[in-house]
């Protein structure tokens, strides 16, 4: 969290900010299981503007094949 944070806040710097959304408006980013996601989309029946998953470093496990590994499927390219 306080790495977003600082990320969002170095982000406005610049004038190509990609992904900072405009006065008045938030950049909405859910997660992390692939359930809670798929009932989030077809609940709210809107896309959220990013997608949040749990990988790690040595398997990139839940990248393009789904994983879990105790805390709800991860499947990145899913979304």
């Amino acid at each position: 969290m306080v790495f977003f944070l600082f990320a969002l806040t170095f982000s406005r710097v610049s004038a190509a900010a990609v992904f900072v959304p405009p006065p008045g408006k938030v950049l909405l980013v859910i997660g992390s299981d692939k359930k809670s996601m798929v009932e989030y989309v077809r609940d709210i029946k809107m896309t959220p503007g990013g997608f949040m998953i749990y990988t790690s470093i040595q398997e990139a496990g839940g990248l393009f094949e789904q994983n879990n590994h105790g805390a709800g499927d991860n499947h990145g390219q899913y979304f």
